[in-house]
């Protein structure tokens, strides 16, 4: 579908916004907001001078989580009901969710797992009577640009220059997202040069997702595809060639416009104008946006046709905003009723929350866990309010695997909750465990508290340890518990070390009938979350 008025694109990044404004003949007028914020002054001016254009925000944001799950139903409404299930099983706390199905069975789900960073925006373009036609993701976006300029194969891994100096790598399996990270400017910064910081990453992701699973046990390697501005093409193609162990190839935004159906398109140099020319030639399907937003952006379409219309057709007009306007309030309304309801489980949550076992967890992170306590909400605090943000500090360490967890409330710092003693390690790690006589620290039953003012959890992990570099591998799980310990109250501390030669502690490992190409290394960690007194 072609649409020829103009277009109001923002790109909303970690500390970045762009406005760009493109008109019916392709022209741009982009102006970049750096550490942007709602309520700068600039930022202001600017979203009022274009408040009367259709406007669709695109966000590029570190919190979005992607998920491809199997569902087992044959009935297509079984396998809807299952998909939305598992899709508010997953992120209970975020309205911001989409759910794609797919074939055989399968579906895709995506979320902004921290609604802060998005929400915030919203309300500040709601009150500016911004008619917001849609909320889309970058990550989605590009996803399926990229299967436009495929060249064949089943495996492929999309990596994409942003206009904040990081990447975003997306992982395609027969043109399906199944998994997609950022990696910041920071983390790319100090390396020899831009382009093999890239080659880097990207072999980083494609050995873990191998590692994982995820791509099956086949033996060649991915096909990765670079997309940069079109001036940086050719140099960046010669550069990836001497520094990539993967077969990469290196596309210009121009290309991919044309992909698109856009054949006269300007030169090309960020992706924020690639997809402002792309969404304001064709539509797309809504990610993101909540339907109060744009139930909003009707009513604001709407007024604008009155203003050309008999009398009336206004006061027609004017009654499908009333009754829009009356089903926002039924919304709201509905809402606040959902709210009374929460208060009045979170006595019978209090209970379920002290009996909480300590459980394994096999998920790659903690937001399944997480998700299954937060069903039922309550005053206290349950697993998830702790293990969701300790989710997104360790899925920045894809190489550590979390095996158990468990949890208690307490007034005191002391017992931490005791972890299951396993008859074997199936894993092959090798850890470090008590010699016979040596203190163990005292445990007790989780059991409910009448503060809550302290949350204990007890972690245990493997990473690997490739090649018997152990020190590499304490190294980093030194950095992964400061970045616990930097969450609000939240101190991480570590009860038994990747490889522990002291006096109080004996080896203990297993023989092997041939080389193991990577090693595991176990180790436990402490996590003590305190919160503000009730009282």
């Amino acid at each position: 579908m072609r649409h020829r008025r103009p277009l109001h694109a923002l790109y909303l990044a970690d500390d970045l916004l762009v406005s760009t404004i493109v008109d019916a003949g392709g022209a741009m007028d982009r102006h970049p907001f750096d550490g942007a914020q709602p309520g700068d002054d600039e930022i202001e001016h600017r979203l009022r001078s274009s408040s009367r254009l259709r406007t669709r925000l695109v966000v590029d944001l570190t919190d979005e989580a992607f998920e491809l799950i199997t569902l087992s139903a044959r009935l297509r409404r079984d396998r809807e009901a299952l998909a939305q299930r598992a899709l508010e099983r997953r992120h209970p706390d975020t309205p911001f969710r989409f759910l794609r199905h797919l074939p055989q069975q399968r579906a895709l789900l995506a979320a902004v797992s921290r609604p802060a960073a998005l929400s915030r925006w919203l309300e500040r373009f709601d009150a500016l009577k911004l008619p917001l036609v849609g909320v889309h993701s970058a990550a989605l976006l590009g996803a399926r640009w990229a299967e436009g300029v495929a060249d064949g194969g089943s495996r492929r891994l999309a990596i994409w220059s942003l206009p904040t100096g990081g990447i975003r790598l997306s992982a395609l399996h027969a043109g399906v997202p199944m998994f997609s990270r950022l990696v910041p400017r920071g983390a790319l910064e100090g390396r020899d040069d831009w382009p093999h910081a890239v080659a880097q990453e990207s072999r980083r992701t494609a050995q873990y997702l191998s590692d994982d699973g995820q791509w099956g046990t086949a033996s060649e390697p991915p096909k990765a595809t670079l997309f940069v501005p079109t001036r940086a093409r050719a140099d960046l193609a010669l550069r990836l060639d001497k520094t990539s162990p993967l077969p990469f190839r290196v596309v210009g935004f121009d290309e991919v416009a044309h992909a698109m159906g856009l054949h006269h398109a300007p030169t090309l140099d960020s992706i924020d104008a690639l997809i402002a020319a792309i969404l304001a030639r064709s539509g797309t399907l809504n990610h993101y946006a909540p339907r109060y937003a744009l139930r909003h952006a009707s009513i604001v379409r709407a007024r604008g046709a009155i203003g050309a219309l008999s009398v009336t057709a206004a006061i027609a007009g004017f009654a499908v905003s009333a009754w829009n306007l009356t089903a926002v309030a039924d919304a709201r309304d509905a809402e606040a009723a959902v709210r009374a309801r929460r208060v009045a489980l979170s006595a019978e949550a209090d209970s379920a929350a002290a009996e909480f076992p300590p459980l394994p967890a096999s998920v790659p992170f903690l937001a399944e866990l997480a998700a299954l306590q937060a069903r039922v909400p309550f005053e206290h605090p349950g697993p998830s309010a702790l293990l969701v943000p300790l989710s997104h500090v360790v899925a920045r360490y894809p190489e550590v695997r979390l095996t158990q967890l468990a949890w208690h409330l307490s007034d005191n710092a002391h017992p931490y909750p005791a972890l299951h003693e396993p008859p074997g390690d199936p894993t092959g790690a090798l850890r470090s465990v008590a010699a016979p006589g040596a203190a163990v620290a005292p445990t007790a039953d989780a059991a409910a508290m009448p503060t809550g003012r302290l949350a204990l959890s007890t972690l245990e992990g493997v990473m690997p340890s490739a090649g018997g570099d152990f020190a590499a591998r304490q190294r980093r799980l030194e950095r992964l518990v400061e970045d616990l310990s930097s969450l609000p109250g939240v101190h991480a501390e570590i009860a038994e070390s990747p490889l522990d030669t002291g006096p109080g502690a004996r080896l203990e490992g297993r023989f092997l009938a041939g080389e193991q190409a990577e090693g595991r290394t176990r180790f436990r960690l402490r996590v003590t979350w305190q919160r503000h007194d009730p009282s």
